[in-house]
């Protein structure tokens, strides 16, 4: 078996019955010989299955457009405060700005100072003057409930 590249095109035109006898029989010979191609086709006759037998696209609504661009504009910034202990066992703070950006962010912004907070988004890094600093992106931020401690007998 030899390693041919096959493109998704040539595969989707293979789908669509696109091309002379002549390249679609050698096409169907390449694709025979690269298990990945197979695996490809497989992959992308499933797409073009369910496209085939849609009837009819959904249309989103008229203000589907206000209502993304409202969610995307929404943010809740804080800092979320990391205290960790060295190896000589002092405790050393990081500062780190979380952005809290669309649905959630409102009830995010209404966290209480203090609270523990889990995040549901990404750590990445943004430009800051003539360095990076850490940022969280968050979609989701919430305050972590600890269970009452059981009491002691």
């Amino acid at each position: 078996m030899e390693n041919i590249n096959i493109t998704d095109n040539q595969l989707l035109d293979y789908l669509d019955g696109v091309g002379t006898e002549v390249e679609r029989k050698g096409l169907k010979e390449a694709i025979t010989n690269s298990p990945l191609a197979q695996r490809r086709l497989k992959e992308l006759e499933t797409v073009h299955f369910f496209l085939q037998n849609k009837k009819g696209m959904e249309q989103p609504s008229k203000n589907f457009t206000d209502k993304v661009m409202e969610h995307l504009h929404a943010k809740a910034s804080f800092t979320l405060v990391l205290s960790e202990s060295g190896p000589d066992g002092r405790e050393f703070t990081t500062l780190v700005p979380v952005e809290v950006v669309g649905r959630r962010a409102e009830a995010a912004g209404e966290l209480e100072a203090g609270a523990l907070v889990v995040c549901e988004g990404k750590i990445g890094k943004r430009k800051r003057s003539e360095s990076w600093e850490l940022i969280v992106t968050a979609f989701d931020a919430q305050p972590l409930r600890l269970p009452a401690p059981a009491p002691v007998d």
